[in-house]
């Protein structure tokens, strides 16, 4: 009975882990992260906070500077980035800004959305969940929050990796001519 237990424990230890291994990317080597490679803004869809509604980055117009900010509702720098973000979120009023979960939970998302009415300000186009991993294996960010920071024709200025002040965000999207 006791080797039947053991066995039943081991088997739904290594199980899980295997499912949690499956749900995250491992991370890429530094020398090979796709956007290093590529400058457009790449295209991958992201979870809204209805649960079935997916909005494609590949429906940011030009125009416009974006922001694709990675960010937890349960980090602590991420929060205290967001709520630095709307005390000053007419600085960035030309700026399109799109907020990117890596928590999976639809229902914490909204809880922050609502919190920081970050459905209330005109340049926080969208703010969903990158069901897919998408954003970790594409542009790896090794700190949150994170923001991959794209000119107005849709090219790659910068990646700012865990140093992302509105400040920042500022002088890479409106550089000095």
């Amino acid at each position: 009975m006791f080797k039947k237990l053991a066995l039943a424990t081991l088997l739904t230890a290594s199980t899980t882990c295997l499912f949690a291994q499956r749900r995250m990317p491992p991370p890429p080597r530094r020398d090979s992260i796709p956007y290093m490679f590529n400058n457009n803004l790449p295209a991958f869809n992201v979870l809204l906070r209805d649960s079935s509604g997916i909005f494609n980055t590949f429906n940011i117009p030009k125009g416009k500077p974006s922001a694709l900010i990675l960010f937890s509702p349960d980090c602590k720098h991420c929060v205290e980035f967001t709520g630095t973000l709307i005390r000053n979120i007419d600085s960035l009023k030309d700026v399109n800004i799109y907020m990117i979960s890596m928590l999976q939970n639809i229902t914490i998302m909204r809880n922050f959305i609502e919190t920081y009415g970050l459905d209330r300000y005109s340049n926080i186009k969208v703010v969903g969940c990158d069901y897919e991993f998408f954003y970790l294996t594409y542009f790896a960010p090794m700190q949150l929050p994170a923001a991959a920071i794209f000119d107005a024709d849709k090219k790659f200025i910068r990646l700012l990796d865990g140093n992302v002040s509105v400040n920042t965000l500022y002088m890479n999207t409106h550089p000095v001519n």
